[in-house]
């Protein structure tokens, strides 16, 4: 919502062009209590859920007990617009719901908690030009080591170890049908779809459909240009009848990618402390390396193919004299290697060594 309402502003202040379906038809095609019906109608496995249109001060006793009978304790709540973690709750007792009651009030739905679940995403697009699916992409959620909040997602990696072939062909096959029905309702661009694993029944489950370019598409662009491959942003830009800011040149024209024989990772490091934090002082993005028990900045280049082995990419430090308020951004970073274990999904010790060292370059003084 807030995103949708900054568009409308830049449209009516600057006449701004943006490359994105209406708003009534995304906020239509990204309503989660839609997302069961979609998934019944393509015969998409999703994972056990209930939808409320609303909840009123007065229901949460009878929606309690309706989650708790049905999906067990404890359940996830997310409320009608969540993204990103935000308006995500895990839910143990009717006060927990209660308490969230103005994320609530409009909209939610209630999914079964799978402990110890592996979420995945992919993107895909809808235009004159069948691009190929991108992904399936783990994605960073809720890991101790890059935010406090179990639910907020900080990253993408292409660590897919814990999926079969044929779970990775599909998540190929539900994008493209989810991409149909995306264009029979009038939707085009770039989507994205997120998954969840259940490392225990090793179960697959389609979990949500952004109709917005995902976050993951800024890593797709970023190996795209690392690889020489042509950009897929310039199909999502002319499915709007808008010219690209630059030329398509420099790509080979082939439209695949490799992201099962190279790694690559995009993380966001997150104030952890449970604390505020304040930032001492600016520092410039970059590229950096690991130099004894801290990091040292080596060239100015923020693009992966700048990058070689455990260097890192450090696209964004907050400013000197912020003040970072837990969960908020310390810095942004691109690596041209996976930051998690492939055994397990978690953060690798080498991807624990460099997020110690960066929160250690970013709070101390110059």
């Amino acid at each position: 919502a807030g995103m949708t309402k900054l568009l409308g502003q830049l449209r009516r202040n600057y006449g701004a062009c943006v490359a994105a379906v209406k708003s009534p038809l995304r906020q239509r095609l990204g309503n989660k209590l839609r997302f069961q019906t979609m998934c019944r109608n393509l015969g998409l496995p999703h994972n056990q859920t209930i939808e409320f249109a609303g909840l009123t001060s007065g229901e949460f006793a009878n929606a309690f007990s309706a989650g708790s009978d049905e999906l067990g304790l404890p359940f996830v709540v997310q409320s009608k617009w969540g993204a990103g973690g935000v308006g995500t709750f895990l839910i143990e007792s009717t006060a927990d719901l209660e308490s969230h009651f103005p994320s609530l009030r409009d909209g939610c739905r209630m999914t079964r908690f799978i402990p110890d679940c592996i979420p995945y995403s992919t993107q895909g697009c809808v235009g004159d030009v069948c691009l190929p699916v991108r992904g399936p992409f783990l994605q960073l959620v809720g890991l101790p080591e890059l935010t406090p909040d179990r639910f907020q997602f900080v990253g993408d990696d292409t660590n897919t170890a814990q999926l079969s072939a044929a779970q990775i062909l599909f998540t190929h096959t539900a994008t493209l049908k989810i991409a149909g029905h995306l264009k029979a309702e009038g939707f085009r661009g770039l989507f994205g779809v997120d998954f969840l694993f259940d490392p225990a029944t090793e179960e697959l489950f389609v979990q949500e459909v952004n109709p917005r370019p995902p976050v993951v598409a800024n890593l797709v662009l970023a190996i795209q240009k690392d690889q020489g491959r042509d950009l897929d942003i310039f199909e999502h830009l002319t499915a709007f009848e808008m010219p690209p800011p630059f030329s398509q040149t420099g790509g080979d024209g082939a439209m695949d990618m490799d992201i099962q024989g190279r790694a690559y990772a995009q993380v966001d490091l997150r104030n952890t402390a449970g604390t505020s934090v304040l930032v001492p002082a600016s520092r410039e993005p970059g590229v950096f390396e690991i130099e004894g028990e801290g990091i040292k900045r080596i060239g100015s280049a923020l693009c992966l193919n700048a990058l070689e082995g455990e260097q890192i990419g450090v696209i964004y430090f907050p400013d000197g004299g912020s003040t970072i308020q837990p969960g908020e951004m310390l810095c942004r970073i691109m690596l041209k290697r996976q930051i998690t274990d492939t055994s397990t999904s978690k953060i690798s010790g080498w991807g624990k060594a460099i997020i110690g060292r960066l929160t250690k370059h970013i709070l101390s003084p110059v």
